[in-house]
């Protein structure tokens, strides 16, 4: 139905591919062909049944609304968005891969013995900066959103548990040491040197770096706030 496609790219803007759009889609379309024909069987030629369809089914923008409301009542809203957010955790541990020998290489230059900086900066520089990238996704997927916010900090806050759990059982694993005992654990793999920065400090650290970015990241690119501030 391509002389409605503006019609219903504007109904169901903001609402991502789902079942629930793809059947919002398919009524839509099926009404405005019923409202085509029977205008046409009435005496309405071919353009003019098309625009007095779209007049009938009503304004898009009052449409959507009431769409994305029901969006964000259905179950696989839930699903989708946890979803998301699990694309955002391998996003991070993607970046933290590529970025970890590079940092590696830079540090070893700059801990040399007569700067000895604190061993726990070297990851959390490595992880935060690995959070960059999801963030940014996060921001893409869930843009328009009022709760757009929320589920940033959601996804920051699930990479860092899922980040630091298999570190956890990483550790537990090489050192047969329990994960549950975390404080232990952790001197005992800094004081052996295989995961020398994964101390206490990193742990609190990344835990509040991750809060302070998903609370302070921009949400709208600076061309949209501009935008913004022409129109008022």
């Amino acid at each position: 139905m391509d002389w409605a496609e503006e019609y219903l790219s504007e109904c169901l803007a903001g609402i991502p591919k789902s079942k629930y759009r793809a059947r919002l889609r398919g009524e839509l379309e099926e009404h405005l062909a019923l409202l085509e024909r029977d205008l046409e069987t009435v005496g309405y030629a071919p353009e003019d049944a098309r625009r007095e369809a779209l007049e009938q089914m009503g304004d898009a923008e009052s449409l959507n609304e009431g769409y994305r409301a029901e969006w964000f009542r259905q179950p696989e809203r839930r699903r989708w968005d946890l979803t998301r957010e699990l694309y955002g955790c391998l996003l991070a541990g993607l970046s933290v891969v590529v970025l970890f020998p590079l940092f590696g290489m830079l540090w070893n230059r700059w801990d040399t013995p007569l700067r000895h900086p604190p061993t726990w900066v070297f990851g959390a520089v490595v992880f935060l900066c690995a959070a960059l990238p999801n963030a940014f996704f996060l921001r893409y997927v869930f843009r328009g959103r009022k709760d757009c916010r929320i589920q940033l900090e959601s996804g920051l806050c699930t990479t860092w548990l899922l980040g630091h759990g298999l570190m956890w059982l990483l550790i537990a694993v090489v050192y047969q040491k329990s994960p549950f005992a975390l404080p232990p654990t952790l001197r005992y793999s800094d004081r052996q040197g295989t995961l020398w920065w994964y101390t206490q400090s990193f742990v609190i650290w990344t835990c509040a770096g991750q809060f302070v970015l998903g609370l302070f990241f921009p949400l709208k690119r600076k061309e949209e706030r501009t935008h913004e501030r022409s129109e008022t």
